[in-house]
């Protein structure tokens, strides 16, 4: 039984294009990983309450799904976000501002008092 060496890079390259051809000629397609399937919209409303039905659309320029989401604080449903970002987002823009003013006003009392 003989071993055949492979000569240069560019036989290896002539071989690998050959067995391209032929796997095209015989109609077989390649094995791969699958792709990973666009979770529904039913998935979200059930994992993430306070995303809406109905409003699941795709973002071409960001190659996103995006989804309307109900503010936990005062119900507003105006906020879009990525659904990649559901899991973190549940309030308004307003509500979220005024959550950061109110944690900045405390922190500064405490060191005001730590301090004094």
């Amino acid at each position: 039984m003989a071993v055949k060496v492979k000569q240069n890079a560019k036989e290896v390259k002539k071989e690998s294009e050959n067995k391209a051809a032929n796997d095209g000629a015989n109609g077989a397609k390649k094995a791969g990983p699958p792709k990973k399937a666009k979770k529904t919209e039913d998935y979200f409303t059930e994992k993430y309450p306070h995303a809406i039905a109905g409003t699941l659309r795709f973002d071409e320029s960001a190659n996103k799904q995006k989804m309307k989401i109900k503010c936990e604080e005062c119900g507003d449903t105006n906020r879009e976000v990525y659904t990649s970002d559901l899991f973190q987002v549940k309030v308004c823009l307003e509500c979220a501002k005024k959550k950061r003013a109110a944690s900045r006003k405390k922190k500064e009392e405490e060191t005001a008092e730590a301090t004094a």
